[in-house]
């Protein structure tokens, strides 16, 4: 049998968060609410889950306060079953970090798409590796193309393949270098 014990309210009022207004601690509505639920849940979980709606009050800062439910209410709505989790506010620093590293993506995005061939940025890839893509396309040359009509233009073949990954690595390892001197 799920009986409450004999001193049901002392233990309530204890585990149940303080509230400012009228405390709904009076009268036999409360005790006819409690073996109202005691049908469905143990005394166990309803003590369980007003412990843990003071732990969350008491987080968020509303302990003492009018947003606190009346033990009532939060009893017949079966609250008490509820899990209740308080997030804190991020940190103002990280949040200005993850501001400005979102700037910084938005405009390696932009410079990627102004080349030519554009590129893109895969979500999975770092801000700090999609620069290096585009510095890389920045500072190769490009190959161009056989039949330009560009007055200028360079209309002979592709340079030798082996000359432009010498140059390719060779501009790897300095930006490799300049990595590990920037951390």
């Amino acid at each position: 049998m799920n009986a409450m014990p004999l001193d049901w309210s002392e233990q309530l009022q204890a585990a149940y968060p303080k509230r400012s207004g009228p405390s709904g601690w009076k009268g036999m509505r409360l005790m006819l609410a409690i073996r109202r639920a005691l049908f469905e849940s143990t005394w166990e979980q309803i003590i369980d889950g007003c412990k843990n709606y003071k732990a969350y009050c008491q987080a968020s800062g509303r302990e003492g306060s009018d947003f606190v439910q009346a033990p009532q209410r939060f009893i017949e709505d079966g609250s008490y079953l509820e899990t209740f989790t308080f997030k804190a506010a991020e940190d103002p620093k990280i949040t200005e970090h993850k501001r400005k590293e979102a700037e910084r993506r938005g405009r390696a995005v932009v410079s990627g798409r102004a080349l030519f061939p554009p590129l893109e940025c895969d979500p999975l890839e770092s801000t700090a590796a999609f620069e290096t893509r585009i510095y890389l396309a920045k500072s190769s040359p490009a190959r161009p193309p056989i039949n330009s009509s560009i007055p200028g233009a360079i209309t002979h073949g592709v340079p030798d393949d082996s000359e432009a990954t010498a140059r390719l690595s060779n501009r790897i390892s300095s930006l490799a270098g300049r990595m590990r001197i920037a951390k």
